[in-house]
C-alpha cells in the first residue's frame, strides 16, 4: 500500500503531468484487476474446503 502511496506522490511530482497520470492509472487497473482476480481465486478454493 506504501509503494502504491509513492507511486501516486512520484507521478505527480514529475514534470510530465499527463503522461504520468496515465501510468498511474494504468498501473491502478493493473492492481484491481490483480486483486479481484485474486479474490475469486480466494473465494473459489475457501468454498472448497
Amino acid at each position: 500500500m506504501t509503494k502504491l502511496i509513492l507511486v501516486l506522490q512520484a507521478s505527480f511530482n514529475t514534470p510530465e503531468y499527463g503522461s504520468s497520470i496515465g501510468e498511474t492509472v494504468e498501473t491502478l487497473f493493473g492492481l484491481l484487476v490483480v486483486v479481484v482476480i485474486g479474490a475469486l481465486i480466494y473465494r473459489l478454493f475457501s468454498k472448497k474446503k
